[in-house]
């Protein structure tokens, strides 16, 4: 019965970590669309509106990137809670205040200036949540991709469906701005939440050396970026049929969702390999799809197979680094990759309208030898195993049985033993791992004061080497 109710206890903390990861997700890709949409609308009928595009899309692309910097001088400098705290206020309240300066009557640069900050906010603010979510799902082990594939796929379909039937179906306005203020303030509250301690993943990351790691992520980035440099070419082909631009924001943008699910069900049911797989055959079938619709000109089937297409290609790159990230040196970098090179690949967008109408016999060779670069990383960094490896051994080799597994009390008692632990701690250590108990009910059930129980639970990190209630539980199940 015990064992039994240490299994029921162990599934629900999961289904609740995988719950408020999904959550978190799904609230970033919501305010990303979201923001994305109002600043396009504010400056659409500016003469630069289309240059001012790709000038938000460069500062999307840098608030990841300093996102990545501050998280590489923390891990030297580590940031007091409280002053933690005060930043994400500060940051919440300056996306408030551009939020609410996003209005059609106010000027121009005023506007300008407040979509660019927004913009930098939702990037750094991406940054901290892709970044927690990577090292908090590699506490799955092996199910780490499985988690994601249900948090960016679930997430991002539910970001998606939320954005369109509250922006561009019910055209909330005023009522929308005030929704993002609070989805801002509802995000930063989670991942201040959610502590992933750097010294919690070494476990995971030690299995792993660093140089293959660092292979995973660079393989990773050169598929993501042929499969993404594949997209402005089919559009080129949507443009050559002088598709109304109005069709994609229609109802066409909820195949972004179909995309997400496809993807984050395949990932969840089949793994990464597969959904690498799934990804590269969407990919083939966009091409046949473009030389199809060139002759055609199926422009309502061509829109929302684009949505779809890119939907799938952003639910595989965000299941892709941040299972990636898990096991690399650099985690907030490595997660936010997925976002850097979607942004590198839009603003190759521009190049490729400079160019012109490119010809059908071009945009096929050249969208070909893009999918053998993808296929190639993909295969060079483990995300496309060889068949012959999931193979099972015509003779399998005979595996002497497991030894008994100890019961998580003796283990707890072993590491006690090991650590140096005191009387005092060790009833603190039982209470902190096989409880659920806030601090205070710990304090009184052990007749301490408050102060005196976080004094016993400071010592306990320190000789256990951890720093969060998690990992400490983490370190009892490895002994």
């Amino acid at each position: 019965m015990e064992a039994v109710a240490n299994i029921a206890s162990e599934n629900g903390r999961t289904r609740q970590a995988v719950e408020s990861l999904l959550l978190m997700f799904a609230l970033h890709t919501f305010l990303l669309m979201a923001t994305g949409t109002s600043s396009d609308l504010a400056m659409a009928s500016e003469p630069f509106g289309t240059t001012f595009y790709y000038v938000r899309e460069a500062m999307l692309a840098m608030g990841f990137v300093l996102y990545a910097v501050l998280a590489w001088w923390k891990r030297s400098h580590a940031l007091a809670s409280r002053s933690a705290d005060v930043a994400c206020a500060v940051l919440t309240t300056l996306f408030a205040v551009c939020t609410l300066a996003m209005q059609p009557f106010a000027p121009l640069a005023i506007r300008a200036i407040s979509a660019l900050v927004i913009a930098l906010i939702v990037g750094a603010i991406g940054g901290f949540t892709y970044e927690r979510v990577a090292l908090l799902s590699s506490r799955f082990g092996e199910e780490t991709t499985r988690m994601l594939g249900i948090i960016v796929g679930c997430g991002g379909a539910i970001a998606v469906v939320l954005q369109y039937v509250l922006q561009c179906w019910l055209s909330l306005n005023g009522l929308l701005d005030v929704l993002l203020v609070v989805c801002m303030g509802l995000l930063m509250w989670l991942v201040r939440r959610m502590h992933p301690a750097y010294k919690e993943v070494q476990d995971v990351q030690s299995l792993v050396t660093k140089r293959s790691g660092a292979r995973s992520l660079a393989c990773t980035a050169v598929a993501a970026t042929c499969l993404l440099c594949m997209l402005p070419f089919y559009e080129a082909i949507m443009r050559s049929l002088d598709v109304d631009p109005a069709v994609f924001y229609e109802w066409h943008r909820l195949l972004l969702a179909v995309g997400y699910l496809a993807i984050g069900t395949i990932a969840y049911t089949k793994g990464k390999s597969a959904a690498s797989m799934a990804v590269v055959t969407c990919m083939l079938f966009a091409i046949i799809v473009s030389v199809e619709t060139a002759m055609l000109e199926m422009s309502t089937f061509t829109a929302a197979l684009f949505y779809g297409l890119y939907g799938a290609m952003l639910a595989w790159s965000g299941v892709a680094f941040m299972s990636a990230a898990s096991v690399s040196a650099h985690p907030a970098l490595a997660a936010s990759m997925g976002r850097i090179v979607i942004v590198l690949v839009t603003l190759s967008e521009r190049l490729i309208q400079a160019v012109g109408m490119l010809p059908m016999k071009i945009v096929l060779t050249v969208s070909l030898a893009l999918m053998a670069g993808a296929v190639i990383a993909m295969v060079r960094g483990g995300l496309l195993e060889p068949v012959s490896a999931l193979e099972p051994a015509s003779e399998p080799a005979l595996v002497p049985a497991p030894e008994p597994v100890s019961s998580a009390e003796e283990r707890a008692t072993m590491l006690a033993k090991q650590c140096g632990l005191t009387n005092r701690e060790q009833q603190v250590l039982a209470e902190l791992v096989f409880t659920e108990k806030k601090n205070q009910q710990i304090a009184d059930g052990l007749g301490i004061s408050r102060r005196q129980l976080q004094t016993h639970i400071s010592r306990i990190y320190q000789k256990t080497g951890t720093t969060t209630r998690a990992g400490l539980v983490m370190r009892v199940s490895s002994e």
